[in-house]
């Protein structure tokens, strides 16, 4: 019984060495931690408490009595202030400095800082009001099929809106090697089906509608009330026809490969073929069906609502993805819903803060390259490769003299060992972003171009072999994980963030592998 206690002791205490970091966080200042002894932080311990009555009171008591959590944030700890305030300050100083310092025009860098730029200029924004997202709406307007409205479906992967049906362009997980369409439900504007369906969400339900209205109403539809009641009955319907997130969890159960010409004739009543175009996969013959049972339900749901409705489902879901890159009373609404009543975050957050977060979101790599350069230098890299290698070994050693695996199953251990593939802070290959065009006076159709530009990467997939040679996250994030989908081949990767002070520290001490 001693050792889950020891271990929950380490997770806990390792927890609690962000004491300090959170009351810094009130200011826009970057908080770096005083640079103590090597070791655990026990000044969130509360003595006062048993650790045999309640050992987590006795871990954090302290630290749980003294922090803050700051009206912009929803929580706070050491993972938190890593992959959050922290690291926006230091992606804000480096593309502050950076346009104090580039020249060069069209490269990532000054796209970077272009974008930087686009959303730091609030008065521009104002300015230019709501007329693009008017522009997009006319065009919306003139649909007059649900063939078209299928295909704008589609093309909101690389845009705003929202589709009926999700599309993942990602690993087969019978075929590692390549990629695979996966197709399964979508449709919903609250987070899970339980919330149109379980009467403890029926406020979060009502305060929703009211929030289509509001944003209806901002952008000049009729019928604002009427229309947005229409547009959550749908929603609803589609909830009652979707799988359970437990249900979508099944491995077995959501991988039911299709050709396209199946997949018509086993669910005649949606156009397909208009969809899959319109989101410039119009040569795709093959699908991963996921929610197999649920999706000829919204099939079935889509052919049977006017079309009236499902433009002004649309309509919404364009001005809801929008709402952040549009004037102060769209952001504002967007916020009271989405951050505030769904999130229980008190405040918005400063724009510089949602400008840092639309960059890494935009352009993660480039923003990554720039903070590797800066913060996680080469005898880092060197001295985690020496961490991984000595792990290696000792794994290595282990899996060999193990007695009760059989030769066989011991070799197949071996080889994947040997082919378990690491990327810490860095990914081999960079992102190209010399075809994504920015324009630091273009807000709106900076983030539309974004968005496009982000889904023709996916694209490009289908046509190469599959790859675990890019990092899932930005650099300048923290995050550890693997991927299994690669068959032999896993892969275990941190953002340099994890490399920052209070995570690692060059010349700290290092345990014997």
């Amino acid at each position: 019984m001693r050792l889950p206690v020891l271990l929950s002791a380490v997770a806990i205490l390792g927890f609690c060495c962000s004491s300090h970091s959170s009351a810094a966080q009130a200011g826009a200042e970057l908080h770096v931690p005083a640079q103590t002894a090597w070791g655990f932080d026990l000044t969130g311990v509360d003595r006062s408490v048993d650790p045999g009555d309640d050992f987590y009171s006795y871990a954090n008591g302290t630290w749980n009595r003294e922090t803050r959590i700051p009206g912009d944030q929803v929580a706070v700890g050491a993972l938190a202030d890593l992959r959050g305030y922290n690291a926006n300050l230091r992606v804000r100083d480096l593309l502050e400095e950076e346009h104090a310092h580039t020249t060069s025009s069209g490269n990532s860098t000054q796209k970077a800082i272009s974008l930087y730029r686009a959303f730091m200029d609030a008065q521009t924004v104002q300015k230019l009001g709501d007329a693009p997202l008017r522009a997009e709406l006319q065009h919306l307007n003139q649909i007059k099929s649900k063939d078209e409205l299928a295909a704008s479906m589609g093309r909101s992967f690389g845009g705003f809106g929202s589709s009926l049906f999700n599309l993942d362009l990602s690993t087969d997980d019978k075929d590692s090697k390549h990629y695979a369409v996966h197709l399964g439900q979508g449709g919903l504007g609250l987070p899970s089906r339980d919330y149109y369906l379980q009467p403890q969400f029926a406020r979060t339900k009502q305060a929703y509608e009211v929030y289509v209205v509001e944003l209806l109403r901002l952008a000049g539809l009729p019928d604002a009330p009427g229309q947005a009641h229409a547009i959550v009955e749908f929603e609803t319907r589609v909830a009652e026809a979707s799988w359970t997130h437990a249900e979508e969890r099944d491995p077995v159960n959501t991988y039911n490969p299709e050709d396209l010409v199946t997949l018509e004739k086993s669910i005649p009543d949606f156009p397909w073929r208009h969809f899959l175009a319109g989101a410039g996969l119009g040569n795709v013959a093959r699908v991963i069906v996921t929610t197999k049972t649920s999706v000829p339900r919204l099939a079935q749901i889509f052919a049977a609502t006017p079309l009236d409705t499902l433009k002004a489902w649309q309509a919404f879901s364009i001005i809801d993805k929008a709402a952040s890159y549009l004037p102060d009373a769209y952001v504002q609404a967007r916020f009271s819903f989405r951050l505030h009543t769904l999130g229980g975050q008190p405040t918005l957050a400063p724009r510089w803060a949602r400008a840092v977060d639309f960059v890494d979101e935009a352009m993660g790599s480039a923003v990554g390259e720039l903070f590797v350069q800066k913060h996680y230098p080469q005898e880092n890299q060197q001295q985690m490769a020496v961490i991984v290698e000595n792990l290696r070994t000792a794994l290595r050693d282990r899996l060999e003299h193990l007695p009760w695996m059989s030769p066989s199953t011991k070799a197949e251990a071996l080889h994947k060992l040997a082919n378990l593939e690491v990327q810490i802070g860095r990914p081999k290959v960079w992102i190209d972003y010399t075809k994504l065009e920015v324009s630091p006076d273009d807000l709106y159709g900076d983030a539309q171009r974004e968005k496009a530009f982000d889904w023709s990467l996916e694209q490009e997939r289908l046509a190469l072999l599959a790859s675990v040679r890019d990092l899932l996250h930005g650099k300048q994030s923290a995050h550890l994980y693997s991927r299994h989908a690669a068959g032999s081949v896993l892969q275990r990767k941190g953002g340099s963030g994890h490399q920052l002070w209070g995570y690692w520290r060059c010349h700290r001490p290092r345990a014997n592998s």
